[in-house]
């Protein structure tokens, strides 16, 4: 069911290094699998710079071309692009499931 005030969401397939290279910082809060799909799982994330801002992106493979991500972006971000991402740790992706950006990686 669709929230009334859910804004509408953008969705770009992509590349990892994409996905892993831009400049917003990303906390990921969840994610859950996919019924029928061969890669299984979609990651949830929120941005991290801002508390109150209300950007969030979903990540899955794409079904077409399991090289490529499927990255879904609602809400928009409510401040400037961070000037310095912090790196916890690397963004990987496993061969079965999904990409694991940390915090300040991901698109």
């Amino acid at each position: 069911k669709r929230r009334k005030n859910e804004e509408t969401r953008m969705v770009h397939e992509m590349t990892q290094e994409e996905v892993c290279g831009d400049s917003w910082a990303w906390r990921k809060y969840g994610q859950k699998p996919i019924k029928g799909s061969l890669y299984p799982r979609s990651n949830y994330y929120r941005c991290s710079t801002l508390k109150a801002c209300s950007a969030k992106k979903q990540v899955e493979r794409s079904p077409n071309d399991p090289s490529r991500f499927l990255v879904s972006y609602t809400g928009e971000h409510t401040h400037q692009r961070p000037a310095h991402r912090r790196y916890l740790s690397g963004c990987s992706v496993s061969n079965s499931t999904k990409l694991s950006p940390a915090a300040g990686d991901g698109g």
